[in-house]
């Protein structure tokens, strides 16, 4: 029995001192990173060009196209060397909607939220 109160003696002695060696926490750091996140963050400003600036980013469609270009184009002004867009092989047909409007007409007019939908790659 004392052989057991030892060995969870030493233990917990050993736990406590493993705590208390633990890295002091830099509230400086975490103030400089908040401010960054919080004041000049320009994650909407990316969203906003990714998303409705570029329109839908389908595979191989010029949506997709376009963005890749402006992250491309981000990347190389933020200083990343050698940003590229790199050919990943074969895909199909691109499309990209560009006007679609459904409506019923009788008995009354009302119009409807539809989307078409791409046929199958030839």
């Amino acid at each position: 029995m004392n052989k057991a109160i030892s060995l969870y003696g030493s233990l917990f002695l050993m736990l406590s001192i493993h705590a208390h060696a633990q890295e002091k926490i830099d509230l400086a750091m975490i103030q400089k990173i908040r401010e960054e996140g919080l004041n000049r963050s320009k994650v909407m400003d990316i969203a906003l060009h990714l998303t409705d600036l570029n329109g839908n980013r389908l595979a191989n469609s010029p949506g997709y196209t376009r963005a890749a270009n402006y992250a491309k184009q981000v990347l190389t002004e933020w200083g990343v060397q050698n940003a590229a867009l790199e050919p990943w092989g074969e895909f199909g047909k691109g499309w990209e909607l560009q006007k679609a409007y459904f409506a019923m007409t009788a008995p009354y007019y009302k119009p409807i939220m539809a989307y078409p939908k791409p046929g199958p790659a030839e």
